[in-house]
C-alpha cells in the first residue's frame, strides 16, 4: 500500500472508532450520560436503536458507501452519484 492508502484506511478507521465509542451516549445530554453510566471510558450498550458497545452506526456504513462509489467510479469508470447512489441502495436493500 502507498502512504496515501494508508492514511485514507486510518481516517476510516479512526471515524469508524470514533462512531462507535459515541454510539451509546448519543442524543443523550451530558446529564443523562451522567446518570445512566457515570463516566464513559469505553463502549457502552446504545439506548437508542439497540447498537451493542463497539458497533459503528449508519454514519459509518454511509461513508462507506460514499467511498464505495468513488471506488467504483475508479474502477468500473461509472458516474459517481450513480455509483454512490447504487451502494446506498444495496445498503438499504
Amino acid at each position: 500500500m502507498t502512504r496515501t492508502t494508508d492514511r485514507r484506511l486510518g481516517i476510516l478507521l479512526g471515524k469508524a472508532v470514533g462512531d462507535a465509542l459515541g454510539c451509546g451516549t448519543e442524543f443523550q445530554t451530558p446529564e443523562q450520560i451522567r446518570e445512566r453510566y457515570g463516566v464513559v471510558d469505553g463502549y457502552v450498550q446504545g439506548v437508542n436503536h439497540g447498537f451493542a458497545p463497539g458497533e459503528f452506526t449508519d454514519d459509518t456504513q454511509m461513508a462507506l458507501c460514499t467511498l464505495g462509489g468513488y471506488w467504483d467510479m475508479q474502477l468500473r469508470g461509472e458516474q459517481l452519484l450513480d455509483a454512490t447512489l447504487r451502494r446506498f441502495q444495496e445498503w438499504r436493500g
